[in-house]
């Protein structure tokens, strides 16, 4: 861990990728919104989580991963 908080893993193989609605806001009409959409609903996701991080084969799937377990 460094000073700042954040932590540096090294990967032999495989990827990480996280995904979360901490980045990627604006206010629209007065209201925060983030770019998770909720397929459902068409408007950005509403969760308790903060961020979801995924360990997968690739980058592209953990990316795919993420996003359908925060949006889960």
């Amino acid at each position: 861990e460094t000073a700042s908080g954040s932590v540096t893993l090294g990967l032999e193989s495989g990827a990480l990728a996280t995904s979360g609605s901490d980045r990627r806001r604006w206010l629209r009409r007065g209201v925060e919104q983030h770019h998770l959409i909720d397929p459902v609903s068409g408007r950005p996701a509403e969760s308790d989580l903060l961020r979801v991080t995924v360990a997968a084969g690739s980058a592209v799937e953990g990316e795919v991963l993420a996003k359908a377990l925060y949006l889960a």
